[in-house]
């Protein structure tokens, strides 16, 4: 737990040293068991940039995954976003498929680790001679977070993730961005939990870009389908 805060302490403190930009992410999210293997997740977010100053993009994302064994899953994603260049807003649509391991030590440590293919499209055909913006991705992503011996509520994480730039190549490199993080999820009543994180961007580009990430979110998981679906399905007690 404090080799955790120590690390979170430090992001921020390098966050600070070094800023070049400062973000705010923020949102909520919704999820849903449908079966035992299917789940469902919605998840909006708004984000601001230039110093927490402009709106940078909002987005719409819904998920579906699916758990082919226990420790392994496999999903997809359709996210539309809407973004501002500085100039005028676009639309964006982004199709992602992902494939993620995780699993749980005995000393409370759990481990995730994340491949995404991901594709990034402004719209699907040529218009007055403009062709569509298109951009193909993988990702991998790692998370280890740690379940606090008798304390549930507050469970703090660490992780990091790659980007590369598979069409168009990135001229520079083919790692295009990497993301180094750290934060907290408080379990709350009622089926409500909050995030709490701190992102370090690196965007390896013409003109490297730096971005500290702040942000929160509100996530509510509903009932499993299954068991409305059975409570629902029980016969009603006679009236005396």
């Amino acid at each position: 737990m404090r080799i955790l805060l120590v690390i979170f302490s430090m992001c921020s403190i390098i966050g600070f040293g070094q800023v070049k930009d400062a973000n705010i992410w923020m949102g909520y999210g919704l999820e849903m068991e449908m079966t035992k293997k299917i789940s469902l997740e919605l998840e909006s977010q708004a984000r601001f940039n230039n110093n927490a100053s402009s709106f940078n993009q909002f987005y719409t994302e819904l998920s579906a995954g699916y758990d082919i064994i226990k420790p392994i899953n496999i999903s997809g994603t359709y996210r539309y976003s809407r973004k501002n260049n500085g100039d005028y807003y676009f639309s964006q649509n982004r199709f992602c498929l992902d494939l993620s391991y995780k699993f749980k030590l005995e000393m409370g440590l759990g481990f995730k680790t994340r491949a995404r293919y991901q594709h990034v499209f402004d719209r699907l055909k040529e218009i007055n001679g403009v062709y569509p913006d298109k951009a193909n991705l993988y990702r991998h992503s790692f998370k280890i977070s740690y379940d606090i011996p008798n304390f549930k509520l507050i469970t703090p994480y660490i992780g990091g993730e790659l980007f590369y730039a598979l069409q168009p190549v990135n001229p520079t490199s083919k790692l295009d961005t990497y993301r180094f993080k750290a934060g907290m999820d408080f379990d709350l009543p009622k089926r409500i939990s909050l995030r709490l994180f701190y992102t370090y961007e690196y965007e390896h580009r013409t003109v490297d870009n730096i971005a500290h990430i702040y942000g929160f979110q509100i996530n509510y998981a509903f009932k499993s389908l299954k068991k409305l679906t059975k409570s629902s399905s029980k016969p009603s007690k006679p009236e005396n």
